[in-house]
């Protein structure tokens, strides 16, 4: 570990390709620090993430899943397709973890929480950003008009709802035309149904998950329009940025989270700048400071915004093979060499090379077989040695 600059204490990963060397690695280093974890379609992506999520668990402090394709609750329940071969190649237990993990879903079906975004406090900049679902803009006195009335009620009440909002702008006698365009957006927005209802209390609580000790995932999976799912996506972590950052402000100790995106290319771009691409470029170049960690995951890393790939200063990578991929982690990643880049297109599953976390070089890695069950279409991880 000296010779190599892995921890001899951290996050359990798996083993010294060639070697029965466990590889882990410093929390620290990698989560202060982003993750970017990569590879082609079948790659073991997730699986791997379900990996380094299992080992945050047992820190106890939260995190926070965006799952695109309803992957991770399996995260609940233990390995039972692992042999006892693989089991006791790397050592590990299956174990249950259905009191550590909760899954927030659009319906609220049984076993999971209900995914309501609070509507409390809407800006005019949200607003607009709702309104961007539908072709006509807003014009500048329609906004005018919102501005003031946002302004009256902050003033007046201090925090306000979409009915507040409502209620105020009724009362406009001036610009009927106006008035009753902008009543138009806030129906339209009401109706999506993704905020609380004013007679309901059950919107995500960005307090308590930020200040909890579990695992929270989002499961956007039956959220199918792209940009409801970037409305909710930027939605909740501008709230846990803000959370996190009026708490730093007032002088309490900051408490570490890890923010988990699958397929972040969909969310933060390369070449274009879409709802969720400022906060996740902020969260990726302040995040630190508030104790938020990410974890980027993605099969197309040439479509991922280059700033915030080259923020993820800790990189799994696995089997990838289109050139432009490999040529976009080459150049984001100085670990990334002549000898990785010639060693991914003929990595098998379960195998990938790890940079940085405080590594003094690239470390070939047989990843370990996961102590909970593996969802989706999850790569098989019979390595052979």
């Amino acid at each position: 570990s000296d010779v190599l600059g892995f921890e001899r204490r951290g996050a359990y990963v798996g083993l010294l390709r060639n070697y029965d060397i466990p590889i882990r690695l410093d929390y620290n280093d990698m989560l202060q620090r982003h993750v970017a974890l990569l590879a082609s379609t079948g790659g073991g992506k997730s699986y791997t993430t379900g990996i380094i999520i299992e080992e945050i668990m047992h820190l106890n402090f939260p995190v926070l899943i965006f799952d695109i394709h309803g992957e991770y609750n399996t995260l609940k329940w233990p390995n039972k397709t692992a042999t006892p071969a693989q089991l006791s190649r790397f050592n590990i237990s299956p174990e249950v973890n259905v009191n550590k993990v909760i899954e927030y879903t659009i319906d609220g079906k049984a076993g999971t929480k209900t995914l309501k975004l609070d509507n409390k406090n809407l800006s005019v900049d949200d607003i607009i950003k709702l309104n961007s679902r539908y072709a006509t803009k807003m014009s500048n006195n329609q906004i005018g008009l919102l501005r003031a009335s946002i302004k009256y009620l902050r003033e007046t009440k201090g925090d306000y709802t979409l009915t507040d909002i409502v209620r105020i702008i009724e009362l406009e006698r001036k610009n009927p035309r106006i008035k009753q365009a902008v009543l138009q957006v806030l129906e339209n927005i009401q109706g999506y149904g993704i905020f609380e209802e004013e007679t309901k209390q059950d919107a995500i609580s960005i307090r308590q998950i930020v200040n909890s000790n579990k695992v929270h995932i989002i499961n956007l999976a039956e959220l199918e329009e792209d940009l409801l799912r970037e409305i909710v996506v930027a939605k909740i972590l501008e709230d846990i940025f803000n959370y996190k950052r009026d708490w730093k402000n007032s002088g309490r100790e900051v408490r570490p989270m890890v923010l988990v995106m699958d397929e972040c290319h969909n969310f933060v771009p390369e070449g274009r700048i879409i709802h969720t691409t400022p906060i996740i470029q902020k969260i990726a170049k302040e995040g630190r400071k508030m104790g938020l960690g990410w974890i980027l995951i993605s099969q197309r890393p040439q479509d991922i915004n280059k700033k915030v790939l080259s923020q993820c200063q800790t990189q799994i990578i696995m089997n990838l093979k289109n050139d432009k991929d490999i040529g976009a982690v080459s150049s984001a990643f100085e670990q990334v060499d002549k000898y990785v880049v010639s060693e991914l297109p003929s990595l098998q599953p379960g195998r990938g090379v790890v940079c940085g976390a405080g590594m003094h070089r690239p470390l070939f890695v047989d990843f370990r077989i996961r102590k909970t069950q593996a969802g989706g279409g999850s790569a098989d991880f019979t390595v052979t040695t």
